[in-house]
């Protein structure tokens, strides 16, 4: 949603599931199924923390979000409860992003 390079093959994978998740929204509707997709932003999970993030990619984060704190799984697994409750019984065909107001930017 952001388009960073160098990641165009990622880019366009999540672009075609949107996509895919629309499709299957409609599809499967009247049967009483409803297609939803998590698009969550830069995570920071023990694996990210070690491997990829810099102090650097902490603070662009932490300027570019709406929101001031990155971003954790914990932070994710609500909306997924959410999607899954008989609340969002009427909720199909969206993408809920999770990315602390980074795509607004």
């Amino acid at each position: 949603m952001v388009g960073e390079t160098p990641f165009t093959v990622y880019n366009a994978t999540k672009s075609g599931l949107l996509g895919f998740t629309r499709s299957l929204a409609r599809e499967l509707g009247p049967d009483g199924i409803r297609v939803n997709m998590i698009n969550p932003g830069w995570v920071m999970t023990e694996k990210q923390l070690r491997k990829y993030v810099t102090e650097d990619d902490k603070k662009m984060l932490l300027q570019v979000q709406s929101l001031k704190f990155l971003v954790e799984a914990h932070h994710v697994s609500p909306v997924m409860l959410f999607l899954l409750s008989s609340a969002a019984g009427a909720v199909s065909g969206q993408n809920l992003v999770v990315d602390g107001g980074r795509i607004f930017q």
